[in-house]
């Protein structure tokens, strides 16, 4: 937590600020909500275990609260399960895609969210994201956020896009997947990319 006063409040502002307000470990799912002047921040090597990076700014990480507690206060030693820094970590962390959005071919439309790191990849790279994925809980927490936009998407294919082909309403979807000020690997792109890649839901004009 942090106070409302003084040299580390200015810093955890600054920190805060280059973040954009949004948790950089979960794309913006979460917030960086504050009450009463209260923060949290993240220390990526947890000061219980590495006290000597405890005020040290590439350690602090502005996060919000369910990343911050998934985070949790144990570093793990095994490369493979050690979660992503957002600003230091490999570019391709951030680059490519390694998130899956699949749609149920029915009404209500449901979307699942899990991971698909690239072939490519090394194993201890592919198991970090697995990892970052779970300790972030981002597979119900992406679900969630999704409710608003899937019934403003069906809504607009109901009225202003009722006659677009498939093909073009796809191509509509894809805009907003494809949209690069957004996170690759955040819940809005990864449900757009999910929803242009299915047939069913191109197609479905959701007429009542």
């Amino acid at each position: 937590m942090v106070g409302s006063r003084g040299a580390a409040r200015k810093k955890y502002d600054e920190i805060k600020l280059l973040a954009h307000d949004e948790c950089p470990y979960c794309g913006g799912c979460g917030e960086l909500v504050e009450e009463e002047g209260i923060g949290t921040i993240d220390h990526f090597l947890p000061k219980a275990r590495f006290p000597i990076f405890s005020i040290v700014p590439a350690n602090l990480v502005p996060a919000c609260g369910t990343c911050n507690t998934g985070m949790g206060s144990r570093f793990p030693t095994a490369p493979e399960l050690q979660p992503l820094h957002p600003y230091f970590d490999a570019p391709h962390f951030f680059d490519e895609k390694w998130t899956t959005a699949t749609v149920s071919e029915e009404e209500p439309v449901m979307v699942t969210f899990d991971v698909n790191p690239p072939a490519a990849w090394s194993e201890n790279d592919r198991q970090r994201v697995v990892q970052h994925f779970k300790s972030c809980k981002l597979r119900g927490r992406y679900r969630t956020k999704v409710a608003s936009d899937l019934s403003s998407i069906i809504a607009q294919r109901k009225t202003v896009h009722r006659d677009l082909s498939p093909e073009a309403f796809r191509e509509v979807l894809k805009a907003v997947a494809d949209n690069e000020l957004l996170p690759i690997n955040g819940w809005k792109r990864s449900l757009y990319y999910g929803l242009a890649d299915s047939v069913w839901f191109c197609a479905n004009n959701f007429a009542a």
